[in-house]
């Protein structure tokens, strides 16, 4: 009948399942009142407002289960839930999630056993992974397409069995390797950033990566024990002069002595300008000599000295100083 409304009590009688009037029946469908002024279906919204759900069934059409049953999570059928705790005490959150365990599995498909998942495909058995398709056995994965076995992989696309490799694609194939940055470290027990070795699988620093401001053995001695001329000392270490593997002198003048701190070697160097220039130096009975050319070749000498005795410099030599210092601390590399 056109133009009559459902009243509430129409309404309270659809929702207790009392007949309702045809004339009402008819009304509900024919003006409209089966909604709200928002388009809210009318026995939904008057049953939220209650606070009771009688005989209405909740969630999707193939799995639907009347509210009244008590295998519900929040009045949703548990079966149809996202998220769920297995028997063993386990975590389930997510389309296709497994927990086998009494780990946790996040994600659609993240699977888990005793460890955590998380992330869309994501996989561990009793390790940690977090990321897309990150993957793990007992180890750590964090980062999209990460895998690890008992190591531990962090960085989209790094991968290791039993190292660590932190870093985009960063891989650390070799047994207990480390990689950091990009790269693949295949040297088990080695550290190895981007493509430069830092460490040894002795755990000795790699003579390519030090620099010249360490002094090596090699640098001031041969294979024989020979004394040689030191030509990778540098002027500073880090910045600052004389900080304990060397000391450096202002060069003297022809005639001047120098006394030593402490036991050490006397290095000094200058260029002749003509042929029969000579450079000199003595500590007691200890003197070395040595000759020069017209072509400014570099005059050197190393000297072995003692503390507290004078050295005395003697030279004819009239081209560029050099160095002239004490070395009294040697790092045999």
């Amino acid at each position: 009948m056109s133009g009559i409304l459902a009243t509430k009590k129409m309404i309270d009688n659809i929702l207790n399942g009392t007949t309702v009037p045809t004339r009402a029946n008819t009304a509900s469908y024919a003006d409209g009142a089966t909604n709200d002024s928002q388009g809210n279906n009318i026995a939904n919204t008057y049953a939220k407002q209650q606070g009771s759900y009688p005989q209405m069934s909740v969630g999707n059409a193939s799995n639907a289960t009347l509210a009244s049953n008590s295998n519900m999570l929040g009045g949703v059928a548990a079966a149809s839930y996202a998220l769920k705790q297995n028997s063993n005490g386990g975590f389930e959150g997510g389309d296709g999630a497994s927990s086998t365990g009494n780990g946790a599995a996040v994600g659609a498909d993240a699977s888990s056993a005793s460890g955590f998942a998380g992330g869309y495909n994501s996989s561990a058995s009793g390790g940690g992974s977090a990321g897309n398709s990150a993957m793990t056995t007992n180890g750590g994965a964090v980062g999209s397409g990460t895998s690890s076995t008992s190591g531990f992989a962090g960085g989209s696309g790094s991968n290791t069995t039993t190292g660590v490799a932190i870093g985009t694609s960063a891989v650390a194939s070799g047994a207990g390797a480390v990689q950091l940055g990009t790269g693949t470290n295949s040297t088990s027990n080695t550290l190895q950033f981007r493509d430069y070795q830092l460490v040894d699988a002795d755990g000795k620093i790699p003579d390519d990566r030090i620099s010249d401001t360490f002094v090596k053995g090699s640098d001031l001695f041969s294979s024989s024990g020979e004394i040689i001329l030191a030509e990778k000392l540098p002027s500073t270490v880090w910045g600052i002069p004389q900080t304990g593997l060397y000391t450096n002198y202002t060069f003297p003048s022809s005639g001047s002595s120098i006394t030593p701190s402490r036991d050490g070697y006397f290095l000094i160097s200058k260029r002749s300008r003509a042929a029969g220039q000579w450079l000199s130096v003595n500590q007691g009975y200890m003197t070395q000599v040595a000759g020069g050319s017209s072509d400014g070749s570099e005059c050197s000498i190393v000297l072995p000295v003692v503390k507290s005795v004078p050295i005395n410099i003697f030279y004819t030599l009239t081209g560029e100083s050099i160095r002239c210092m004490l070395v009294w601390t040697v790092s045999f590399g």
